[in-house]
């Protein structure tokens, strides 16, 4: 069996210890919850259930759907936060996080990700990706497959009306 996965990462500078703090708090008590044998009966679990429903707008607790570190900066004195998915990821989730942190802590900036779309074997229409740009204003999404929909859309479109003139069509 085949198996897909979603795979990004991307760097967020972080630029002060308030900005730190917030991201790693967040972060690290989901985490743990998550990691933990028994979620809700980790003395964590309701913290993170808010979180969760705060960032997801979910009734339970929800794994992040992404990993994380945070390192310094090259060349500077600012800290960087690492997002990533190692296997497979979520990237609404990682988006969700992202936007909060923007609406929280900088509003002025945006914040973009790609994505791939990959499998574990060569199997036609597993492979794609897309991008998201967020601002605190919006949140724009771009996937390969939808763009490649409408495309395909579009062409049979021109070819329906290119037979109603008696063309011959060439399709392939």
């Amino acid at each position: 069996m085949a198996n897909t996965y979603i795979q990004f990462c991307e760097n967020l500078v972080l630029n002060n210890d308030d900005e730190v703090r917030w991201v790693k708090h967040h972060l690290e008590v989901i985490d743990k919850v998550e990691s933990s044998d028994d979620p809700e009966l980790h003395p964590d679990y309701y913290e993170a259930q808010r979180m969760s429903e705060d960032l997801y707008h979910l009734d339970d607790c929800e794994p992040l759907g992404f990993q994380w570190s945070i390192y310094d900066g090259p060349g500077s004195t600012n800290k960087t936060l690492y997002i990533y998915s190692d296997e497979s990821g979520n990237i609404e989730h990682a988006a969700t996080f992202v936007l909060e942190y923007l609406t929280r802590f900088a509003s002025d900036r945006c914040f973009s990700f790609s994505w791939s779309d990959t499998c574990s074997e060569s199997r036609p229409g597993e492979f794609g990706g897309g991008s998201v740009f967020i601002t605190v204003e919006k949140t724009e999404w771009f996937s390969s497959w939808d763009w490649l929909h409408k495309r395909k859309k579009a062409f049979a479109k021109k070819q329906k009306a290119q037979a109603g003139k008696g063309k011959k069509l060439n399709v392939t």
